[in-house]
């Protein structure tokens, strides 16, 4: 593979794990249920992934059990905020810390081992060849059809009953508290298979931090992306881009200090949470009105 191919790959997989989290996100919060804990559960899926496939030397079943993982801190996220109606924000962070603490301390013994990673796919577009593995190509496929899910269908309108009117799917006799929690659930799947990706194909190797600020990222996809999958999908495939400009930067020749270029990705993340968190957003209808609320019922 020429470099301008080796720079794309880096780029696609940047961007995969992104959208697979960004889109565990989206659902999640298209039920009502906010989860700061992302970064946590990216680094624990992460290290489950690797761990699985060192011990088993089966990388499917890494994958699985990498998303299983995800969706386990993810329901532990979803009882604690709909059963105990605990504050979404405070349960959030303490699935980072918890997702956190359990990867470094079950991890260490894989700290520095390498793996081969996922095998690719040849896609032929054209003069263009693309690689892309099967994460890759199942966030592809995801993105396009989650979207039809919940806006073309019951299931969808049955989801965004639970983020905008919950009371109302109530009275109509669907339990709130239990089907928010299955979706976080479902999206805690799609985030840990974010965590696969980075172990198994960007960076194939375990190490404490090496989720990067990506589960942040990927919250403030969600937000400018206005909880909209397709859109999601175009901004993922931009903050890919800014992840690896600065091996762009080297490559071109910019002279610009390394370590001002690397906070490109994290500067763009404040920029646009600033933006797309004005109250504005929630009087046009994109957010989610009952995002990060608990649902008590009255009477």
């Amino acid at each position: 593979m020429d470099g301008q191919g080796e720079f794309i790959k880096l780029i696609i997989d940047s961007s995969t794990i992104l959208l697979l989290a960004s889109l565990g996100e989206l659902i999640k919060e298209r039920s009502g249920i906010l989860n700061l804990g992302l970064e946590g559960i990216i680094s624990f899926s992460a290290m489950t992934a690797i761990a699985i496939y060192i011990e088993s030397g089966n990388i499917y079943l890494a994958i699985l059990l990498a998303g299983l993982s995800g969706s386990l801190l993810s329901l532990l996220h979803g009882y604690i905020s709909n059963y105990v109606k605990a504050d979404q924000v405070l349960s959030g962070l303490a699935i980072l810390f918890i997702g956190i603490g359990l990867s470094g301390l079950l991890g260490s013994r894989y700290e520095g081992l390498k793996v081969d990673p996922l095998t690719p796919y040849k896609i032929f577009i054209g003069d263009i060849v693309l690689s892309l593995d099967i994460l890759t190509l199942l966030g592809y496929i995801l993105a396009p059809i989650l979207y039809i899910i919940i806006y073309r269908s019951r299931y969808g309108l049955i989801i965004r009953g639970l983020g905008d009117n919950p009371e109302g799917l109530d009275y109509l006799g669907y339990d709130v508290d239990r089907l928010r929690t299955l979706v976080t659930g479902l999206g805690g799947f799609l985030v840990g298979l974010a965590g696969a990706k980075l172990t198994l194909s960007l960076i194939p190797i375990w190490s404490i931090g090496v989720s990067g600020g990506r589960g942040w990222i990927a919250l403030a996809l969600v937000v400018s992306s206005l909880w909209n999958p397709i859109l999601t999908f175009i901004v993922a495939h931009i903050f890919g881009f800014l992840n690896q400009f600065p091996i762009l930067s080297q490559a071109i020749g910019l002279d610009i200090d390394s370590r001002l270029i690397s906070t490109v990705p994290y500067l763009a993340t404040i920029v646009l949470l600033t933006i797309f968190s004005l109250p504005i957003l929630r009087r046009l209808g994109y957010a989610p009105r009952e995002l990060g609320k608990p649902y008590i019922r009255k009477g």
